[in-house]
Order: C-alpha cells, then sequence, then structure tokens
C-alpha cells in the first residue's frame, strides 16, 4: 500500500489517525494505486482498477471512510511514445459538441519535474494525452451540465512525476454531494428527490482532554466515534475553537 510506491517512512498518510491497521503488517488499503504493481506485472499495456478503499477522515460532505476508487494507466514505448499518443488522440471521438472550460496553469517545474529518465519531447506528450483523455472523461461523464468548469491543480505523489489532480465545478461547487450519489442502485433508473424538506440541524458538543502525549487525540479519532454512535446522521463536524492551557488547582 505504502512501500511499493515509495512513500517515505514518516508519510502522514501511515499514520493511524489516517489509515485503518488489523495489525502491525495487515491494513486496509487507502487506494487503488496499491494493485499498481501486480497490474504491470500482467503486461497489460494499459488497464482500469476499480475497488473499495478505506481511510480515516473527517466528516463533511466529501468525505468518508468508506469509499470507491478508479484508476487507469497506459504504458507507451519511450522512444515511440510521440508517435503512439498522436495516432491514439487522432483516433479517439472527442465530444466537441459538449462545452467545456478549463483552467489549467499548472506546469512542469522545479518542484514538479520530469523525470530523469523520460524523453522531454515524450514526457510532454504523455502529460498532454493524459489531460487530453480525462478532459475527455468528464465532458461524457457530464454530458447535460451546461458551461461545466474544469481545473487542473498541481499535486505530489511519490510515485509519479510530474504530477496534477483535476477539479470539476459540479452545481455551484467544487464539492460532490453524497447524497446525490447514494440515490441510484445498480441497473435501477430512480427519479430524483429532494434530499430533506427540513433544514439541517446543528448541535454543539464541547469537551476537554489530558494533554498526555502518550495518548495524543487526532480529530479522526472523534469523528470515528460520532460515526460509530450516530452512524451517516452526522453530515459534517467543524472544530470552532481549541484552547490548550494547564490548569493549576490548589487544594486546601
Amino acid at each position: 500500500n505504502f512501500d511499493e510506491l515509495g512513500f517515505p517512512a514518516n508519510h502522514p498518510g501511515r499514520s493511524t489517525s489516517d489509515s485503518y491497521y488489523i495489525n502491525t503488517s495487515i491494513m486496509l488499503r487507502t487506494h487503488t494505486s496499491a494493485h499498481q504493481r501486480q497490474a504491470f506485472q500482467t503486461g497489460a499495456e494499459k488497464f482500469l482498477i476499480s475497488a473499495d478503499v478505506y481511510r480515516r477522515d473527517e466528516i463533511d460532505t466529501c468525505h468518508y471512510p468508506v469509499f470507491h476508487q478508479m484508476e487507469g494507466a497506459q504504458i507507451f514505448s519511450i522512444n515511440k511514445a510521440v508517435e503512439e499518443i498522436v495516432y491514439d488522440m487522432q483516433n479517439t471521438t472527442s465530444q466537441q459538441n459538449h462545452y467545456i472550460n478549463t483552467d489549467d496553469k499548472t506546469a512542469v517545474s522545479s518542484t514538479n519535474p520530469i523525470q530523469p529518465c523520460h524523453p522531454v519531447e515524450a514526457a510532454n506528450a504523455t502529460i498532454s494525452h493524459l489531460k487530453y483523455s480525462l478532459n475527455e472523461l468528464v465532458r461524457k461523464l457530464f454530458i447535460d451540465e451546461k458551461n461545466l468548469q474544469v481545473r487542473w491543480v498541481d499535486a505530489y505523489f511519490p510515485f509519479t512525476s510530474p504530477s496534477w489532480e483535476m477539479e470539476i465545478f459540479y452545481q455551484g461547487k467544487w464539492l460532490e454531494d453524497p447524497r446525490f450519489l447514494n440515490q441510484f442502485t445498480s441497473n435501477e433508473i430512480i427519479k430524483f428527490k429532494p434530499f430533506s424538506k427540513y433544514p439541517s440541524c446543528i448541535k454543539d458538543l464541547s469537551f476537554w482532554m489530558n494533554n498526555d502525549k502518550e495518548y495524543e487525540f487526532h480529530i479522526t479519532n472523534f469523528c470515528e466515534i460520532v460515526r460509530d454512535i450516530a452512524e451517516d446522521l452526522v453530515e459534517d463536524d467543524k472544530i470552532r475553537k481549541s484552547v490548550v492551557e494547564k490548569l493549576d488547582v490548589t487544594l486546601r
């Protein structure tokens, strides 16, 4: 999950506050990238991996401890990458009738470099192919969305360089609402229903804890307690105020 992908030993993703561990040597996968090496070893030139993944995280509209992830990869020959990519893009059916507004200010830089073992021309062609492929994908997924907005942002992953992420502006925000997706059942057409006619119910909760480094408490630990008790009734949690103080009491 981490070692074969080049994650350093001190990477925050390895911590128990971010990942689920069964014991010291077995954990629940946090991403489908954990299967990349197996997929590459099959000799396939391109593949898709879909799986359920698990992460300890905060509670809000875009995070959930169990979700599905899909990733894909395509292999090009270093010496023939440019020709192969040009041919592949020319033979891809484009959804040109669907407008997409793409904001891309990303660039190869010293902090997001091309790997030294890759020819610059081949790497630039691969970058164009990657962004083109994903832009075409969202054209098809959001074919009914008018004036679809997409932005590319710089990112960091230990096992890819350069790295970027795509974000989609959907229904007035850059976040998705899981309640919209949860209404659908496989192989069944369902008419959209409003999530709820009642307003959100907000509850304030205050608590204190010992400042004990041996039993350091992380916000995701609290979120786990909330999920265990309230399950999916709680959709969001925010820390409004955090105070660290030392209290001395003298009794006589």
